[in-house]
């Protein structure tokens, strides 16, 4: 595949993630812009307003620290400040 084509392949997927989010089509996605992730598809048990909590893929830094992208669904309406506020407390547990 082309450098070009890459690049339409991956404004492809951007342009699904954001009119139509699936934790399936960032995982496309991530696969698509780098192999170093792992793919876990992890499910959690619901907390609070949030469910379908899923770990969805894992990289590890190299300051031996790890990245994970999640994808969460909220019961309730958040504004910016509270978004960042039940984020942090839901990443703490």
């Amino acid at each position: 595949m082309t450098q070009n084509e890459n690049t339409k392949k991956l404004e492809e997927l951007i342009k699904k993630l954001i009119n139509s989010f699936s934790p399936e089509v960032l995982v496309r996605f991530l696969r698509e812009k780098d192999e170093d992730f792992r793919f876990l598809r992890e499910k959690y048990a619901p907390v609070e307003n949030f469910t379908n909590i899923e770990l969805l893929a894992q990289k590890e830094l190299e300051d031996n620290n790890r990245f994970g992208v999640w994808a969460i669904k909220t019961q309730a309406e958040l504004s910016e400040r509270s978004g960042k506020k039940k984020q942090f407390e839901l990443a703490k547990n």
